[in-house]
């Protein structure tokens, strides 16, 4: 099933394809990122795939970042597409990774900026009892996000809502008990 010899064929953006991959993005997220097609984002996959024998895009992701990750293990050393060495930013700590400047990627061979895709830090227990919470919401685009803000605040009001009249009408109750007591 593994090839590690078919790591070695993978393009440049297949290999970044799969990262996002990794980071569990889907097909149309990676397009919008990348900005390029839908298909031509599948294409890419499925050729990584047939080159690295394994049956999911998952999968060859997996075969990619362990790959990636047993080439430098120790020496804090990591490869870029071109097979040069660079350092390898600390993921745990965002304000660590590098900004890359306009056009140019984290290798610096013109490839695109993305930056963006800084590592989220976890939130929640650690026992990852929320990740997939987390790898949703770290997919959703800016109109996803305000229409989550925005049906958060709808269903805040209701319940704030629901609990004042019932209050209210707790309060009308006791009065209405105290004065038939009196």
């Amino acid at each position: 099933m593994e090839n590690p010899s078919g790591v070695e064929k993978l393009s440049a953006r297949q290999k970044e394809i799969l990262r996002l991959v990794a980071q569990n993005h889907q097909a149309k997220e990676i397009a919008r990122l990348l900005d390029i097609g839908e298909r031509t984002v599948k294409t890419h996959t499925e050729a990584a795939r047939e080159r690295l024998g394994v049956a999911t895009s998952r999968d060859a992701a997996r075969l990619l970042v362990a790959y990636e990750a047993q080439a430098t293990p120790q020496t804090g050393v990591g490869r870029d597409d071109r097979g040069a060495a660079r350092p390898i930013p600390d993921a745990a700590d965002p304000a660590k990774l590098p900004l890359a400047a306009e056009g140019a990627g984290p290798s610096g061979d013109g490839a695109r900026d993305m930056s963006h895709l800084r590592a989220v830090p976890d939130i929640g227990p650690p026992d990852g009892k929320y990740t997939r919470l987390q790898a949703y919401l770290r997919r959703l685009n800016p109109v996803q996000w305000i229409g989550l803000i925005l049906v958060l605040a709808l269903v805040s009001t209701l319940l704030v809502s629901g609990l004042l009249i019932a209050a209210v009408g707790m309060i009308e109750a006791i009065e209405h008990v105290v004065a038939r007591l009196e």
